[in-house]
């Protein structure tokens, strides 16, 4: 839970760096309120933040099956 909410704060900050990090540990949580914080940034103006969460969206679907 307090993981999650570091990684929140992270996907706030302008930084594509910080937002890419928040992601890619969202996506390592794996829980139901990862998933909600990580799919806004699917629709992201910034490439490399779109791409991050488009690979953790995938990663996320690969340890359910």
């Amino acid at each position: 839970a307090e993981a999650i909410g570091v990684y929140k704060n992270a996907l706030s900050l302008s930084e594509e760096h910080w937002q890419c990090a928040a992601v890619i540990g969202l996506a390592k949580v794996g829980t139901a309120e990862a998933a909600a914080l990580i799919l806004p940034k699917l629709k992201s103006d910034n490439p490399k933040v779109r791409a991050a969460a488009q690979n953790a969206w995938k990663s996320m679907a690969a340890s359910e099956a």
